[in-house]
C-alpha cells in the first residue's frame, strides 16, 4: 500500500503528519484495521519526507504499522516486513546518534521492533528465530527501564528526537512496563508452544505482575492472562496455583461481565477440571476444560465433590440460559453434570 502526496488536502507535510498521527492512533485504538493501515502508511511516507531515511520517528511509524498488521489484521508477513524495516532504520540511527534522549528512544523502539518480529515469526512457526528475537527484546527493554529509573534525569524524550516535535511520543516507566508485559506474554506463549510449561508459567506470572502494576488487580485484561497462567500451571501439575489463578479470573469476570456470562461458564468448567486433576491425574485440555477420564464421587472428598458439582451445574445453567436447552454448548455442559454417582467428563 502506497501513499500519494497528490492525495493530500493542501497542507504542509508537517501539518499532514500531525493529523495523520492523531487519526492513525484513534483508528488503532478503535481496532479499525483497514483504516489504521492506510493512515500508518501515510505516516511513514510523511515522516520520510520530513526527517529522511534514518530517523527514530520513521522507524516508529513502521513498527506501529507492523503492530497493526499483526494484531488487527493477522498478516504476519506484512508485519514482519515493516518491523524489520523499523529495526534496520534504528540501526542507522544508532550509528550517528549523540543525544542521550534519542539513544533511549532508539533502544525502546528497537525492543518493540524485536518483540513484533518475534511474535510474527511465532505465527509461521519459526520458533527458534522467534525466541532469539524476543530475548533480544527482553534485554533491551530491561535496559530501558534501568536507564529511566537510574540514569535519566532530564525532560521526557520525544519520539522524533527533536524539541520542536508536534507529536511527542514519551518513553516512561509506564510505556516500558507495557512493552515488558507484551514481551513476557510472547515468551510465555512461545514456551508453551515448545512444551516448556514451567518457563511459560514463569513468564505468564511476570506478565500478570506487569499488567497489575499499571492497570490494577481487577482489570479485564487479567482474565485471559490468568487463564493462560492456569493452563501452564495445570500442565506442570501445580494444581493449587492453577486453581488460584482461575479463582481470581472468575472473580474479575463476574465483576466485569456479570454473574451469568459465557466467560464465567468457561472459567467454572476449567476450575472444576483443575479440582478433578488435583484428585486424580488425568489427561486434560485446559483450552476447553475437558478431562478425559471418569472420576467417581468416592475419589473426591465431600467438600471437593460438592464444589465440582456446583461449578459444573453453574456452567450448565449459564449456557442453557444464554443459548437454549438444545444448543450444542448447553448439551456439552450437561454431559459434565453429576450422573449415576459419577462425574462423567468426556473429551469432545
Amino acid at each position: 500500500m502506497e501513499f500519494n502526496m497528490q492525495d493530500n488536502d493542501g497542507g504542509t507535510p508537517e501539518q499532514l503528519r500531525v493529523d495523520a498521527l492523531t487519526q492513525a492512533a484513534q483508528a488503532t485504538l478503535k481496532k479499525d484495521g483497514d483504516t489504521a493501515v492506510q493512515l500508518w502508511v501515510k505516516c511513514c511516507a510523511l515522516s520520510r519526507i520530513i526527517f529522511g531515511d534514518a530517523h527514530v520517528e520513521l522507524a516508529r511509524c513502521h513498527i506501529e504499522l507492523a503492530s497493526v498488521y499483526l494484531e488487527l489484521k493477522g498478516f504476519w508477513e506484512q508485519s514482519l516486513s515493516h518491523a524489520v524495516k523499523g529495526r534496520d532504520i534504528l540501526l542507522l540511527v544508532e550509528k550517528h546518534v549523540t543525544s542521550h534522549d534519542t539513544r533511549l528512544l532508539a533502544l525502546y523502539h528497537n525492543s518493540w521492533a524485536c518483540c513484533t518480529i518475534g511474535r510474527a515469526l511465532m505465527m509461521c512457526d519459526q520458533l527458534k528465530e522467534a525466541g532469539a528475537s524476543l530475548r533480544d527484546a527482553e534485554l533491551m527493554c530491561t535496559e530501558c527501564g534501568k536507564i529511566i529509573s537510574c540514569s535519566y534525569s532530564g525532560p521526557s524524550p520525544r519520539a522524533d528526537g527533536n524539541d520542536d516535535s508536534t507529536h511527542p511520543h514519551i518513553v516512561t516507566m509506564v510505556t516500558v512496563a507495557r512493552l515488558e508485559e507484551d514481551i513476557a506474554c510472547a515468551l510465555a506463549r512461545l514456551s508453551f508452544k515448545q512444551n516448556n510449561y514451567e518457563l511459560a508459567g514463569r513468564y505468564f506470572t511476570k506478565a500478570v505482575d506487569h499488567h497489575i502494576s499499571h492497570h490494577g488487580n481487577s482489570s479485564e485484561g487479567l482474565i485471559v492472562l490468568l487463564q493462560e497462567l492456569a493452563r501452564a500451571e495445570g500442565y506442570c501439575k501445580n494444581y493449587s496455583a492453577a486453581a488460584k489463578a482461575l479463582s481470581t479470573a472468575l472473580d474479575i469476570s463476574q465483576l466485569t461481565h456479570g454473574e451469568e456470562s459465557e466467560g464465567v461458564a468457561y472459567i467454572c468448567r476449567a476450575l472444576a477440571s483443575i479440582r478433578l486433576m488435583s484428585t486424580k491425574d488425568a489427561l486434560m485440555s485446559l483450552e476447553d476444560g475437558d478431562v478425559t477420564t471418569h472420576v467417581t464421587i468416592s475419589e473426591l472428598s465431600t467438600e471437593d465433590a460438592a464444589e465440582v458439582e456446583q461449578l459444573l451445574r453453574r456452567a450448565e445453567g449459564i449456557m442453557c440460559s444464554l443459548l437454549g436447552e438444545e444448543h450444542c454448548e448447553a448439551i456439552e455442559c450437561k454431559v459434565r453434570s453429576i450422573y449415576g454417582g459419577h462425574l462423567v467428563l468426556h473429551e469432545h
